[in-house]
């Protein structure tokens, strides 16, 4: 299946939060994202029939023209709703639809990154290891340890000197003990 160009325009005060978004980020990046959002929130937010509406007409104020291209291999749920669609209304449904997750990323981001970086775009923070872990895994090594004739390393597990510190201050009592204070 080949991609799908889809040449749309915003119109004014109809398409704000896609104009918004467009003045906010870099073109192809806008469309990328969008196109992400979009994918991840047609099961969640469902399009309805209002989406086949326009409030303007044909005196409506052209504000932007944008280019999106649908690819299947990589939004095959916007793929597959692109092509339901009925001839003549793809283009103003696609838009509608667009400004409505627009709408939404607006109002929550956390949508938005999640579209964007759910989708497998976020770099993999590495594991971070639990000090006990490097410890063992450091001790493991030092097991294996040989000296420069050949002969293994010979280790004792260390003991821990007596604490007297400890035990003196575990002796003594606290002096704000017994304090009370009244309000």
């Amino acid at each position: 299946m080949k991609q799908v160009q889809v040449k749309a325009e915003l119109v004014e005060n109809e398409h704000e939060a896609l104009n918004d978004f467009y003045n906010i980020y870099p073109k192809l990046f806008a469309n990328k994202v969008l196109l992400a959002l979009a994918e991840r929130c047609l099961d969640e937010y469902p399009p309805t029939l209002a989406n086949f509406e326009t409030k303007q007409g044909e005196k409506a104020r052209v504000v932007r023209s944008v280019v999106l291209r649908i690819d299947p291999e990589m939004f095959p749920k916007l793929w597959a709703f692109y092509k339901d669609l009925p001839f003549g209304s793809k283009t103003m449904v696609l838009v509608n639809v667009l400004n409505g997750y627009a709408q939404l990323a607006e109002a929550d981001r956390s949508i938005l990154e999640d579209a964007f970086w759910g989708s497998g775009n976020r770099p993999k923070p590495s594991p971070v290891e639990s000090n006990v872990t490097a410890l063992v895994k450091r001790q493991d090594q030092t097991k294996d340890a040989v000296l420069p004739d050949d002969r293994p390393v010979e280790t004792k597990p260390a003991e821990a000197p007596p604490d007297k510190e400890t035990e003196d201050v575990m002796g003594e009592s606290d002096p704000l003990m017994d304090f009370v204070v009244q309000l």
